[in-house]
């Protein structure tokens, strides 16, 4: 078994690569420690691919856009103009889109490793500037089985509360050979209203029939960039039919999810808050999934992806 502790990230390898008999999954530290490359065993015995990009070239330093997963820390998706609400002051964020601040700020950061075996990895990184509170991050991956768990954990390392929330952006192949992607999502709940300008306006509706994915349902190209309450306990499902199965269960801190189908992909996002959730819950809009570490505390939720 290769079994080592790293607590210098000028010795963190440039890939990963955590494998059993059931799967194997590839992780670039230095590029935010991204999944790469999710490799799965099918009940046929065949090998399939099922993150867009994970069968090509992968470049250890930079994640492609539209390839494989990437962790959204301190926040998911947006904040309106970079302005962070937090304890009753605002701190301006870069923007990184139009109008927004998007998907955090650990994805294009160097990871630490701190131990690695043949099925599990763990790594860490801080929370710094233009972060304005310090913190740190530990992300830990495991195959167990014929499943994929990776875990995330927020910590406050400075004196003020903050805010915070994360998620996981994965890019799932719309297409696998001849068969299409199908989703279902059976603990979807509610729709947040989101503008043209990817911002939440603080309204919440039934979700519209068009939309309903309680349903196993071939997702429209184009026609998905929502987020949704979501009964994380219950697995969503994607299924490419005749080829592979993927169930996707989070833990209850994990309480929304965006589903976007661009043209080549689909992404399923588990995410522990909505759209802009510090603007709106400082707005007065409530239940929001917005959690606030005190100093020395932290926040943590999972996601398990499992197959068959």
């Amino acid at each position: 078994m290769t079994k080592y502790t790293i607590m210098d990230n000028r010795n963190t390898p440039d890939q990963l690569v955590i494998s059993n008999e059931f799967g194997r999954a590839v992780f670039s530290p230095l590029a935010g420690s991204s999944l790469r490359s999710l490799q799965i065993v099918t009940a046929e015995g065949d090998t399939c691919e099922l993150l867009t990009g994970g069968d090509g070239s992968l470049d250890p330093l930079q994640l492609p856009r539209g390839t494989g997963s990437f962790m959204m820390c301190p926040w998911p998706n947006n904040i309106k103009q970079g302005i962070l609400h937090a304890g009753g002051r605002t701190y301006e964020l870069p923007t990184n889109g139009p109008q927004n601040a998007a998907h955090g700020l650990t994805r294009d950061q160097s990871w630490t490793l701190v131990n690695a075996e043949d099925t599990r990895i763990q790594l860490t990184t801080k929370l710094q500037d233009p972060w304005p509170f310090p913190g740190s991050v530990i992300f830990n991956a495991h195959l167990s089985g014929p499943a994929l768990i990776m875990e995330l954990k927020i910590t406050n390392d400075g004196g003020d509360t903050f805010p915070a929330g994360f998620g996981w952006h994965p890019w799932f192949r719309r297409y696998i050979g001849d068969s299409t992607i199908r989703i279902k999502v059976p603990g979807q709940l509610s729709a947040w209203d989101i503008d043209t300008k990817r911002h939440g306006t603080g309204s919440e509706t039934r979700v519209p029939g068009d939309l309903n994915l309680t349903r196993l349902v071939e997702p429209e190209i184009g026609k998905f960039d929502h987020c949704f309450r979501n009964e994380p306990k219950k697995p969503v499902k994607l299924q490419w039919p005749d080829i592979a199965t993927l169930l996707m269960e989070s833990s209850t801190e994990m309480t929304h999810l965006v589903v976007y189908t661009p043209p080549e992909s689909v992404c399923v996002e588990p995410i522990s808050c909505t759209v802009d959730a510090f603007r709106l819950e400082a707005e007065g809009i409530k239940d929001t999934g917005t959690r606030h570490i005190q100093p020395g505390g932290g926040m943590s939720g999972w996601t398990k992806w499992s197959w068959g």
